[in-house]
């Protein structure tokens, strides 16, 4: 359970970071296209 519990947890922290990098990523594109 406790490993389960660890094995989501990590997951989540690797898609929200891999989001906020796709995101920030966005941004800049948009940036320097205006």
């Amino acid at each position: 359970m406790i490993l389960n519990i660890a094995t989501l947890m990590s997951t989540y922290i690797l898609a929200s970071f891999l989001y906020g990098v796709k995101k920030i990523r966005w941004e800049v594109m948009t940036i320097t296209i205006y």
